[in-house]
């Protein structure tokens, strides 16, 4: 019997953050429910999360494959852009 060599190159799948670019005209009540909804961020750390997108311009909101990531995106930008409410979400890779 030969014995064969497997050479598994193969990385595990990269990472990406959901990254909210905050606005100060959206209210803490929307982005409450957005992140609860969309990120399932309970209201504690929600409002945590608030506080520190007032003083960055950028805060995570979660690390996910780049499909989830990407659907997370789509989603919370669908909500925003229905309610009339300027949010931006972007990936960044880790």
């Amino acid at each position: 019997m030969n014995d064969v060599a497997i050479n598994d190159n193969t990385l595990p799948p990269k990472k990406y953050a959901v990254i909210i670019g905050h606005s100060v005209a959206t209210p803490d009540e929307f982005l409450l429910k957005v992140f609860n909804h969309v990120f399932s961020i309970p209201e504690t750390l929600g409002a945590t999360l608030i506080e520190k997108c007032k003083s960055d311009s950028e805060v995570g909101l979660g690390i996910y494959n780049y499909e989830i990531a990407e659907q997370k995106i789509i989603e919370a930008t669908k909500v925003a852009r229905i309610n009339s409410m300027p949010l931006e979400f972007t990936l960044k890779a880790l």
